[in-house]
């Protein structure tokens, strides 16, 4: 099998694996997003993105990439991966959302309404884009 196939073979049933032990704090968000709980925006957990990144939640009818961080995304190493992550994934047009699993834990109506805020612009105004 070819080392491309391997790598996506890999990436999948790591994605699985992350899915079937989310942080509680992933959880939390999941139990309000999925099945098209906001807007009747279909979100996806733990999707496989350029064939090389597994973000945490994506909604690809309004191009947005919500992640939820935990501490290790304050290390150096790690945020230089993220920024490096995150300019590819602008590059296709698609917006992050990045909230910490303090902000989760400890402010979620915010996060929720700010996810609701973008996603009901992004449905009724297509240059939301030029406000990120």
């Amino acid at each position: 099998m070819p080392v491309k196939h391997n790598k996506y073979f890999l990436l999948k049933n790591t994605a699985k694996a992350m899915r079937l032990k989310q942080t509680t704090y992933e959880q939390k968000l999941w139990d309000k997003i999925k099945r098209k709980q906001l807007l009747n925006v279909q979100f996806y957990r733990q999707k496989i993105l350029l064939n090389r990144y597994i973000v945490d939640f994506y909604a690809p009818s309004v191009k947005l990439v919500v992640e939820v961080d935990g501490f290790h995304h304050n290390l150096t190493e790690h945020q230089e991966y993220d920024q490096l992550r995150d300019q590819e994934l602008t590059a296709i047009n698609l917006t992050i959302k990045r909230y910490s699993n303090m902000m989760v834990s400890n402010n979620f109506g915010h996060v929720i309404k700010d996810l609701h805020n973008y996603i009901w612009h992004k449905l009724h105004d297509t240059s939301i884009s030029n406000r990120n």
